[in-house]
């Protein structure tokens, strides 16, 4: 049986739940377990779940003209992972979602999610501040690319996500800080002497 404490944990940082609620919610997901580098969703699918991580990482990239991997989002645990632009319009989307390590994801279908706002509408709060919080994000990610030096990104990546350089490829890392991998590997030696 799945564990359902952390996405509740996760909800309850924002809005209040009777028990009631959360048992209509917790009826409604869905728990998927993938492999390291299983797909959730590639290129070309449409994304019809919202996907919370329990466990694990997962990477959300997109392939560039050159073939080149291009990471958009870690999703570490307790973050969300989803193609919105293929979620809200139901056409193919243009990311992969894939499995770094083995991982956990909780999903709500979106018709199950309409059926939830619909007994619980503290839900749609809860979502809209999340699309609220992630829009902070993907300006304060444009203004970093644009005008942090690569220390400043890399000293960004690790407080934000601790440990993650232990548990992933680099090059994905790189990719997400918008840096080859042999600099990030020089970055990383000159953080590393005292």
């Amino acid at each position: 049986m799945p564990e359902y404490s952390p996405i509740i944990s996760n909800i309850l940082q924002l809005v209040r739940l009777d028990q009631r609620e959360i048992e209509l919610i917790t009826s409604r997901l869905v728990s998927t377990k993938l492999r390291k580098k299983e797909f959730l969703l590639r290129e070309g699918e449409v994304c019809k779940y919202k996907n919370y991580v329990v466990k694990g990482c997962i990477v959300m990239y997109y392939i560039d003209e050159e073939g080149r991997e291009r990471v958009v989002q870690l999703a570490d645990r307790d973050h969300w992972a989803n193609d919105l632009y293929s979620y809200f319009t139901g056409n193919p989307g243009n990311f992969f979602l894939q499995a770094l390590e083995d991982a956990e994801v909780l999903q709500l279908s979106g018709p199950d999610l309409d059926e939830i706002f619909a007994a619980v509408p503290k839900m749609e709060r809860f979502f809209r501040i999340r699309y609220q919080n992630s829009l902070v994000v993907q300006q304060h990610r444009i203004i970093q690319n644009q005008f942090e030096t690569a220390e400043q990104k890399y000293l960004d990546f690790r407080e934000k996500y601790p440990d993650l350089e232990q548990r992933i490829p680099l090059k994905y890392i790189a990719s997400y800080l918008g840096i080859t991998q042999q600099f990030l590997s020089v970055l990383r030696a000159n953080f590393a002497r005292p």
